[in-house]
Formats: C-alpha cells, sequence, structure tokens
C-alpha cells in the first residue's frame, strides 16, 4: 500500500471532503480548474475512461488529470513519485477558517508519516 495515498485517504475522512492526490512530476504546465468540455475524459486508475464533460476538472497542458471523484492514471502516484499535489476539493461556501486548518492537518500528516527525519 501507498503511504501517501493512506495519508489523503486519512485527511478525506477526516475532512469529509473529496481530496485528489497527483505525482507533481507528471504534470504539465499550470493546472487550471474547470468544467470539462463535450467529450473530454481521461484513464483513470482501475477504471476505464472518466468522462469529465460538464463536471469540475483539474487540467494540465497535456489535458484533464483529475476531478472530485476520480484521479487518472496519467498523473497517479506510485512508490517511485518523490512530489506530491494534492487538491482538497471544497465548495466555494466552504469556511476559510476550516479551509486553513485542513491545509494544515494535511501539511502535519505528510510530514510526520511520510518524509525521513
Amino acid at each position: 500500500m501507498n503511504s501517501a495515498v493512506d495519508v489523503c485517504n486519512l485527511c478525506s475522512t477526516s475532512f469529509l471532503l473529496p481530496i485528489g492526490l497527483y505525482d507533481a512530476a507528471r504534470i504539465r504546465g499550470d493546472v487550471t480548474l474547470r468544467r470539462g468540455e463535450p467529450g473530454e475524459s481521461y484513464p483513470g486508475i482501475r477504471k476505464d475512461s472518466i468522462n469529465v464533460a460538464g463536471r469540475l476538472v483539474l487540467v494540465d497542458d497535456l489535458g484533464p488529470f483529475g476531478n472530485p471523484t476520480s484521479d487518472s492514471l496519467r498523473t497517479s502516484v506510485s512508490e517511485a513519485t518523490s512530489s506530491l499535489f494534492m487538491v482538497i476539493f471544497a465548495p466555494a461556501d466552504y469556511p476559510h477558517a476550516a479551509l486553513d486548518a485542513h491545509v494544515g492537518f494535511a501539511r502535519d500528516a505528510i510530514a510526520r508519516h511520510l518524509t525521513n527525519a
């Protein structure tokens, strides 16, 4: 089992929010959050094609790679991953103080469980 994925799952169940976890080295260029365009999809992790038309989706220079329910195979985390890109998907009206606390919790959990001191 991948420890980074375990930390992501801990955070997601603690916050009751969906979280995307990606291998930062596999992301190309800037990341944008937008609605998927008609016909857009990507290969999912252990899934067929994930249709993102009309749904929130993260996109880089190579195309869509994640949304609140499914991440892509292209940017998936593996044991070889050395840098992470984590996205907490929260509604626009989510309290900023709570989101700041979640970011702190995630940062501390990553430092505690994924770094070799």
